[in-house]
């Protein structure tokens, strides 16, 4: 709906037999109301009373009423000429209103108000309106003509409350703007039993260019210079579309129109167009030689004979070719068009024309009349139309000029599509498979379009357009067929049997398959393809590669019958075992078709193996399918299919499938069950079900075996997740302890890989390092880079909390590479959370975003919940320093409900902390002491020792912000303590700086400023500047009240040059508001 900001109404009359206590309302409504000075139309504030009076009455109609392309007659003329527009199409309606009420809705919109009509009365007034606006010419500077769109809403019929009676009529008046406007509509779209799903698009997409050249004609033709234009294209790339819209702006400008309808004209006529022009004059072919009979027409007679002959021979049809029929046809046209100031022949479906006609035709557009006309001709282009020859041979010159219409780039494409559907929004896949499939070209695209809606081939999700599986159902509709069939009918039989063969091998095809499949010469095939490419049925790409356009392969495919269509899938599957053996996808495709169902299975299962090498997994879930439902239950292969099929699923992100595919795979193979549960508990935990995890685990019987050792670190990992340390530590050292007992190394690194990461949340960082880099040693050992790779993300990690954030980078960019050339895409997202973290932490703000905006969006599409959770929180986190804390709480909020929801603790208590620190920044303690207190919870639980001296330091220095310095003081013991034994010079710093700020309050300025320094001296020594920035500001703001001005600016400009590179805005400001603090006391 269009959005109005202003609703006028004008009472035109009384609507009779109104009471007197009536009447007397009415009178008291219009009394009370505010003219419009341009129409003299009431105003919106009599509307709503205007309703209430009239719907205790009984029923009446609605009518809303828009002005067809008045944005044109504004561009053209003026606006001062539209408003003219506007005023005296008030006056005409006035004139048909003669009991009911005007409602101007803004612009060019009005609503009538027609009291007492039903639906009869209602349809009955709206012919009347549209007869008469149709025969009236608006008389100015210059004259125009109007013509109305309209909607038809009925009270009560169709609703009751007016907001929704006008929805209800506006909608129903851009139906009838769809359906080609100056019409009227009072249906709802679900009550036509017509398709309703597509739109006839409106506006001139892509074609915005030629629009303009055309409109720059007309300009000259106004001017009194008589112009031909040809607008020339393939069939279906909108010509007459397009001429359609030219003429709604000839129109407007005032100017006649005649268009040439077909007529059917013998070809042996040498003269077919020129016939079918004069006839295409008239309405009815029956009148025309009473005209020219009556109307004496110039040469009448001759013209009559041109038309009417009695003898047709090429003789006879050059004894015509003279100046009598050229003087004739003028006569005619001045004689039908005399009272226009200009006139515009439009010739559609100009395709036959002969040159004979043609030759006639320049010497009319040449010739002068009373009035200046524009011949305006569409023609189709290509080898098949005589129009195409004709139409190079023109003589260019200033009169005559050609446009060519050429099919939708795909930038254009996209808009088109969303026309014909309505404006939604359209799925990618789905336009370039409807471009694809139609090469851009406008008529096959809504045929095509019509055609799988009604076949339900696309359907509408959350409103976009979505591309469902196409399976055997034919997408080609009748009308579509009908086009194309033209073309193929002019084919012999040897040219359409070659294409039937190359529709089998598919869109694509090489010479050299045909040659092997029909054993013949290659100059023949060549040969009988010579005339497919001319008829553009066929593209040739060279070096013997060819492809069918459009339609044209299924056309040829769908006319194969069932038995032969096998035989000859067979025919090219072997052909290219002959051939070619690297061409697997197509062997399987074509054994598939023809029925060999055991060779197609063979293929199928090789093809999925060798793209799950690759990391390809959705190519490879496309045949994993096919092999599911190929092999029975009981069959020796079944077991091999199902876990092949359970990694494809999970690697696609189908977890629930394949958690149901391992299940499946227990209870068909119960020796696997210890391998299928351990695949089921690692998919539990991708999707962050820690306990669901825990309990598939512990379902599987631990004994002295080496799966054991497996079983024992995937406890133990699980348990790590859910913050359970101690009983993770129990668990990986039985891990280690079996794995040393057997000697299986590769164990013995993974519970080492374990047991460092439980140090690690631990902050027990040397630790950590020491059995990290045992593993890795292992893992070298043996060759295992996969295993390296992750054992050296995670160190990474370990040297960032060390402070060593150059080598930490190193060593997690030398991951990622692992990761990337081994596919492991799951890996390689957390080790992008790893470096957005660095980044963030080295002040390289912008690439760390990017790190993380990655790896939520590689998370979201392999649904691993807790990987783009953490991915919320460190962008939630980063937006926090920058300063944008709406946005920050925004991504905090969005990481807590779905953490909430997984029950992760150690996680959940993060986003915690973050969003209390968000609260705090914006000033709301009371809401960010709430959220520390509980982040404060979880961590004592767990024995978080890092995060809980973040937590303590962040309320330490939320005490300091409410001024309840006791409650600050009780802290600070507490946090020296854990900053001793385990914290980092990262936590020292901030420590340090937080105790500046407190002694400053305390007014104990030389300790403060003691603090400060050796806040900024842990930092000056590592590369996290926003820390600095914070600790050099604290120190600052205490020299300044020690009176120390000049080290105090000092201090402060080196801060906010900090913050300045970093981009800290919410910091920069508060700078620059001690600045001028300090510039106005001084």
């Amino acid at each position: 709906m269009k959005c109005r900001s202003r609703f006028h109404l004008r009472e035109k009359s009384q609507p009779g037999g109104c009471s007197y206590q009536g009447k007397n309302l009415m009178h008291q409504i219009f009394t009370n109301a505010v003219k419009d000075k341009l129409t003299g139309l009431y105003t919106r504030d009599i509307l709503n009373p205007l309703f209430d009076t009239l719907s205790k009455k009984g029923r009446f109609s609605l009518l809303m009423i828009d002005i067809d392309n008045f944005k044109l007659i504004n561009d053209c003329n003026g606006h001062i000429r539209g408003d003219k527009a506007l005023a005296a199409l008030a006056v005409f309606l006035k004139e048909y209103v003669k009991k009911g009420y005007i409602v101007r809705m803004g612009g060019d919109e009005f609503v009538i108000i027609l009291p007492r009509y039903g639906k009869d009365k209602s349809i009955q007034f709206a012919d009347e309106l549209f007869h008469g606006i149709n025969l009236k010419i608006f008389k100015g500077e210059p004259d125009l003509t109007l013509s109305l769109s309209a909607g038809i809403a009925l009270y009560p019929d169709d609703c009751r409350v007016l907001e929704r009676l006008l929805k209800k009529a506006d909608e129903r008046l851009y139906r009838a703007k769809r359906n080609g406007r100056n019409q009227y509509c009072m249906k709802d779209e679900e009550e036509s039993g017509k398709p309703v799903l597509l739109g006839e698009p409106t506006r001139l997409i892509g074609r915005e260019k030629v629009f303009l050249l055309m409109r720059e004609k007309l300009d000259e033709v106004v001017k009194g210079k008589s112009k031909v234009l040809f607008v020339k294209g393939e069939e279906g790339v909108g010509k007459t579309f397009l001429c359609e819209r030219f003429l709604e702006y000839v129109k407007i400008r005032g100017g006649a129109i005649k268009r040439i309808k077909p007529v059917n004209v013998p070809f042996y006529s040498s003269y077919n167009a020129i016939i079918e022009i004069v006839k295409g004059l008239f309405e009815r072919e029956d009148g025309i030689r009473t005209f020219i009979k009556n109307k004496r027409i110039e040469y009448g007679k001759e013209l009559l004979a041109l038309l009417y002959p009695k003898r047709i021979n090429e003789e006879t049809s050059r004894r015509y070719v003279d100046y009598r029929i050229l003087k004739s046809i003028i006569s005619l046209i001045k004689e039908l068009f005399f009272s226009y100031p200009f006139l515009v022949i439009f010739i559609d479906d100009f395709e036959n024309v002969d040159t004979s006609s043609f030759s006639l035709l320049e010497h009319l557009w040449e010739s002068s009349f009373d009035a200046p006309v524009l011949f305006l001709i569409a023609a189709r282009e290509g080898r098949r139309y005589r129009s195409s020859n004709v139409i190079k041979n023109i003589k260019r010159n200033n009169n005559t000029s050609v446009v060519s219409l050429e099919r939708f780039k795909e930038r254009d494409y996209g808009n088109f599509v969303k026309a014909v559907l309505k404006g939604v929004k359209v799925n990618r896949d789905l336009i370039a498979f409807l471009f694809k499939k139609t090469e851009g070209n406008p008529l096959f695209t809504k045929e095509l379009l019509n055609s799988i809606v009604s076949k339900r081939i696309i359907s509408k999700k959350k409103g976009v357009w979505l591309l469902n599986k196409i399976k055997d159902v034919s997408i080609i509709s009748d009308s579509l067929k009908t086009i194309l069939e033209a073309r193929i009918q002019d084919l012999n039989k040897e040219e359409k049997g070659l294409l039937t063969l190359s529709s089998v091998i598919g869109s694509y095809f090489d010479i050299s398959y045909l040659k092997e499949i029909q054993r013949i010469e290659m100059e023949s095939i060549i040969g009988l393809l010579r005339r497919p490419i001319e008829f553009e049925i066929i593209d040739d790409y060279g070096d013997g590669k060819f492809s069918f356009r459009l339609f044209y392969r299924e056309m040829f495919y769908e006319r194969i019958p069932g038995t032969e269509k096998k035989f000859l899938h067979k025919k090219v599957a072997q052909a290219l075992e002959r051939q070619d053996k690297k061409e697997t996808k197509k062997l399987f495709y074509h054994y598939n078709l023809a029925g060999e169902k055991y060779k197609a299975g063979y293929i199928a299962e090789k093809i999925c193996r060798d793209e799950v090498k690759k990391g390809n997994f959705k190519d490879a879930k496309l045949y994993v399918d096919f092999l599911l439902k190929k092999y029975d239950r009981q069959g020796t292969r079944y077991s091999s299919i199902l876990s092949l099929a359970g990694k494809c699923y999970e690697m696609n992100g189908h977890f629930e499938k394949a958690i149901e595919l391992y299940r499946t795979l227990s209870e068909v193979a119960p020796t696997l069950t210890p391998k299928a549960k351990l695949e089921i508990s690692e998919l539990y935990n991708k999707m962050g079900k820690s306990s669901l995890a825990l309990d598939e685990l512990l379902k599987i019987s631990i004994d002295t075996s080496p799966i054991s050792c497996t079983v024992l670190n995937r406890i133990a990992l699980t348990l790590l997740r859910s913050g359970e340390l101690k009983k993770a530590e129990e668990y990986v050292k039985k891990s280690i302890e079996l794995s040393k007992r057997y000697r299986i190394r590769e164990k013995e690194a993974e519970g080492y890989d374990t047991i460092g990461g439980i140090f690690l949340y631990r902050s027990e960082y040397e630790l950590s390092e020491d059995f990290l880099m045992k593993s890795l040693r292992i893992y070298k050992d043996l060759k295992k880079s996969n295993e390296t790779a992750l054992v050296m993300n995670r160190l990474g990690i370990v040297k960032w909390y060390q402070g060593k954030l150059a080598e930490a980078e190193s060593i997690i960019e030398k991951a990622v590479k692992t990761f990337r050339k081994c596919s492991m895409i799951e890996e390689e997202n957390r080790a992008y959370t790893n470096l957005g973290i660095l980044n963030e932490t080295m002040g390289k703000w912008q690439t760390a975003k990017g790190y993380y905006k990655k790896s939520i969006e590689m998370a979201e599409f392999l649904k691993l919940t807790t990987l783009f959770c953490r991915n919320y929180n460190n962008l939630g986190t980063l937006l926090l320093k920058e300063g944008q804390y709406e946005d920050a709480i925004c991504f905090l909020k969005k990481t807590i409900n779905l953490k909430s929801k997984l029950g992760d603790g150690i996680e959940l208590g993060s986003s915690y902390h973050n969003l209390g620190a968000a609260y705090m920044f914006l000033g709301d303690y009371k809401t960010s002491s709430y959220f520390l207190e509980k982040a404060k919870k979880l961590f004592d639980e767990k024995g978080i020792t890092g995060m809980r001296i973040d937590n303590l330091n962040t309320l330490f220095e939320l005490f300091i912000y409410r001024k309840e310095f006791s409650k600050a003081a009780s802290l600070i013991s507490n946090i020296n303590e854990l900053i001793d034994s385990n914290g980092t010079n990262f936590q020292k710093a901030q420590f340090y700086r937080v105790m500046a700020r407190y002694m400053r309050t305390e007014k104990r300025l030389d300790e403060s400023r003691k603090f400060a320094r050796m806040s900024i001296d842990i930092l000056n020594n590592g590369e996290e500047k926003y820390e600095l920035g914070k600790s050099l500001l604290e120190l600052s703001l205490t020299l300044f009240e020690e009176g120390d001005e000049g080290n105090g600016k000092k201090e402060l400009m080196k801060s906010r040059a900090n913050f300045k590179e970093l981009g800290a805005e919410r910091a920069l400001e508060r700078v620059t508001r001690i600045m001028k603090k300090w510039q106005k006391s001084k």
